[in-house]
């Protein structure tokens, strides 16, 4: 395999890698390779088995395997070469081509050549370690997507009592999930508030858990297991407060993994990414990087549209087109922080509509709710002040593995648990095809639970 040429290679089988090869081809390219360090596409999603993904790029609301298994099969109709397994090590420009050097058990070590390359290579969580908190280390301290990847794919509890460091999105939608698997979530804290305020609402607003927006944890105590840490506002550590708990889930923020770019001796961005032009092209000519490796984006629809561009200005450069200097995507309402007026407004009986992308804030009038861009808010506000209700998402068991599943609809927010604890008591039997329901009415909600990802499991 070692010196085969390639149109174009993309580092990195996640959301913005699948976009980018697929509108490769999609723009005349022939030979695509994707190369992923998995074993199969999809980067993260598999773990985030909550919904919410794809509600601005597709309209409907997905979760991480149901979107993962949108773009695997666009990736597979589209005929792009797909090389799992797959670690790329060092790029260099080689004459008018690229040569990348990659490694895994299918290829072994080679070098490839390709005339245009994209980056996706995603990004990593900041580790406790990289915020200069004082205590031991002892077990039961994680990041937030370890935590997720623990329960969702491996069927481990992290814990029974549980601190979260951290406003991000993955550490809301954790603190729901712990919640639902009756962890005690004693308290979620952090500098400032960064998640998403749809998160909020649906991951700490729901189940009344404790918040300190501007504090932090000054130290963690413990031996062989974490019991407890000590927290304090941002700057007043004499302020402090003993918090007992075996769990502390650390959601400090992603860093880009951008490694592949630094050490070929090219300088990062101000925001720690590759720095790109409006085309998502860097410095290099041919060179094209996306996604959460060029900064870290808050929903995956940016991360797959700005992939998407990547993959279309890559099929340009090789077509000598000219480069079209755009930007994919526009801001929705379904993207905005928390911010205190919003959360003075809900207060007041304002509701967050999440029925599409414009995500408008609707205010009590009279007998209904005005404000809304659409029919749609209102019905939706209507629902929501009388009985609110939530996609379920959670896991069941099968062949000893855990298979994602949701509800086919809303259930009432009263019946979560009770939707979530019946879960705990079903077992499959595989192969079981995704969308298959494996249980009617669960709990008595009126909805059906069905599979949101294959198993067998799909291939890459």
């Amino acid at each position: 395999m070692s010196g085969m040429q390639y149109d174009l290679i993309v580092v990195g089988g996640g959301p913005a890698g699948m976009a980018a090869a697929v509108a490769a081809k999609e723009n005349g390219l022939r030979d695509v390779l994707l190369a992923e360090r998995g074993a199969a596409l999809g980067g993260v999603l598999p773990q985030c088995i909550h919904d919410g993904f794809g509600l601005i790029a597709l309209g409907r609301s997905m979760t991480g395997p149901e979107y993962a298994h949108h773009w695997r099969e666009k990736v597979k109709n589209a005929g792009v070469t797909v090389l799992p397994e797959t670690t790329a090590l060092a790029f260099r420009p080689q004459g008018d081509a690229f040569a990348v050097n990659v490694s895994g058990p299918h290829t072994g070590r080679v070098t490839l050549r390709t005339k245009s390359l994209v980056l996706a290579t995603g990004c990593r969580e900041r580790p406790l370690g990289a915020m200069r908190i004082p205590g031991s280390r002892p077990a039961g301290i994680f990041t937030a997507g370890a935590a997720q990847y623990m329960m969702n794919i491996q069927n481990y509890l992290p814990g029974r009592s549980a601190v979260i460091l951290g406003f991000g999105d993955i550490g809301l939608i954790m603190a729901r999930r712990l919640t639902l698997e009756g962890v005690h979530v004693k308290l979620i804290l952090g500098a400032e508030s960064s998640g998403l305020f749809r998160n909020y609402l649906h991951c700490v607003r729901d189940f009344s858990l404790p918040v300190a927006v501007g504090a932090t944890v000054s130290s963690v105590h413990g031996y062989s297991r974490l019991k407890g840490v000590t927290v304090a506002p941002v700057g007043a550590p004499e302020e402090h407060t003993y918090v007992p708990c075996d769990t502390l889930l650390v959601a400090a923020g992603l860093i880009p993994e951008a490694e592949l770019w630094r050490e070929g001796g090219h300088p990062l961005g101000a925001r720690g990414g590759i720095p790109v032009g409006g085309a998502m092209q860097t410095a290099l000519p041919g060179v094209f990087a996306c996604g959460n490796v060029v900064q870290i984006y808050d929903t995956v629809d940016e991360v797959s549209a700005y992939g998407a561009q990547a993959g279309t200005a890559a099929a340009d450069w090789v077509f000598g087109r000219a480069v079209t200097e755009t930007r994919a995507t526009t801001r929705y309402g379904l993207g905005r922080k928390m911010d205190e007026a919003a959360l003075r407004a809900v207060a007041d009986g304002a509701v967050f509509c999440m029925a599409c992308p414009n995500g408008c804030l609707l205010h009590p009038e009279g007998d209904g709710f005005a404000g809304g861009a659409c029919p749609e808010g209102a019905r939706y506000a209507a629902q929501e002040s009388a009985c609110p209700r939530r996609i379920v998402t959670t896991t069941v068991r099968v062949a000893g593995r855990l298979l994602p599943v949701r509800t086919d609809r809303p259930v009432p927010l009263t019946q979560v648990q009770a939707v979530v604890a019946q879960c705990r008591t079903l077992t499959c039997t595989p192969p079981v095809a995704m969308g298959a329901v494996i249980a009617q009415n669960v709990a008595g909600s009126g909805a059906d639970l069905v599979v949101s990802a294959p198993y067998p499991e799909e291939g890459v």
